[in-house]
């Protein structure tokens, strides 16, 4: 009777399984893109962003969690660096600005109720707007818009979109 060789050390797993490369990971959480943002190199930002869309598979969820403060008039550092993460997430879902600006000259306009519905049917209408989770994002700015001081919250969505239109420009020049 023949006898066969087993062995019971070979991996049952193959290599690649159990090994997180970076090239698996999104690059809005890379090193390079962090150290761009927290330099405040946002145009440089946009322009490297440019180039890695394909490897931005997700929205973070602490740029979906994240705030913008509507008592404050000005648009801080901070929410500089949101506005520009929201267009690339944007960009890189293959959205085009066309629904976001009908959506700004609403709510500059001062329509907030009528921003509201607008951004509804604009998530049921596009995946690309829905996937990338920026209608809750904006859905809560307007929620908080609508109470007290409504101008001057107004005016401060306002610019903050002014801001993703803005750089969301800069990745995309033709739309």
């Amino acid at each position: 009777m023949k006898h066969q060789n087993f062995s019971y050390n070979k991996p049952t797993h193959s290599r690649n399984q159990h090994h997180s490369s970076k090239e698996d990971q999104n690059w809005l959480d890379s090193d390079e893109a962090k150290k761009l943002l927290n330099e405040g190199r946002f145009i440089e930002f946009c322009k490297r962003a440019k180039g890695n869309l394909k490897k931005i598979k997700n929205t973070p969820q602490d740029l979906v969690n994240s705030s913008i403060d509507l008592s404050n008039p000005s648009i801080t550092f901070d929410e500089l660096k949101v506005a520009t993460q929201w267009a690339v997430v944007l960009q890189a879902r293959g959205f085009g600005m066309s629904s976001l600006r009908k959506i700004f000259e609403i709510v500059s306009s001062g329509k907030i109720e009528k921003a509201k519905f607008i951004l509804a049917y604009e998530v049921a209408r596009k995946k690309e707007f829905a996937e990338s989770n920026f209608g809750d994002f904006l859905e809560k700015l307007l929620n908080n818009a609508s109470n007290n001081e409504k101008d001057k919250k107004v005016a401060k969505i306002k610019t903050f979109l002014e801001a993703v239109i803005a750089y969301h420009k800069l990745i995309n020049p033709k739309d």
